[in-house]
């Protein structure tokens, strides 16, 4: 049973370390061909704005749900923690909501010629939030009762 594990846990590390190298690979080409074929332009809109965008959505929808989780770990009431996490979905709504609007029309306006693809990254941000939002429940579960199966396939 000894030389079972061994072999396995050998075959998943290697297994990992490929996975691994290949998708840094694929990523760094992919990094390439965007840099190389749009403008720097396009690159600060999406690498300032949006992301901030989406980092302000998920710290200000995340971050106090799941502090208040963590707050009273003696007495884990499973049900009451999983209903407190999906409260952030219709948090996320409304905070989404509003920093989209804030980002399209109160902060500095954009190119004219790139506006229109500005809007659909700004919802298309928004959107996103929201399905990672939906997604916390099986996050937490499965890393509180380590599924690290579970977690990863999230």
């Amino acid at each position: 049973m000894g030389s079972n594990v061994l072999k396995s846990s050998i075959e998943k590390a290697t297994f990992t370390i490929i996975f691994q190298v290949l998708f840094r690979c694929i990523s760094f080409i992919l990094n390439a061909y965007i840099i190389r074929t749009v403008g720097q332009d396009v690159l600060g809109i999406m690498n300032v704005r949006l992301l901030l965008l989406e980092s302000t959505i998920l710290f200000l929808s995340q971050e106090p749900i799941f502090k208040a989780c963590l707050a009273d770990t003696k007495s884990q009431n499973w049900a009451q923690i999983v209903n407190q996490v999906w409260l952030s979905i219709p948090l996320c709504i409304c905070i989404s909501t509003v920093l989209v609007y804030v980002w399209i029309n109160l902060l500095s306006t954009v190119e004219h010629a790139h506006l229109p693809q500005y809007k659909i990254g700004c919802y298309a941000m928004a959107v996103s939030c929201i399905i990672e939002q939906v997604t916390q429940v099986m996050v937490l579960v499965s890393q509180s009762y380590c599924f690290v199966k579970l977690k990863v396939s999230i």
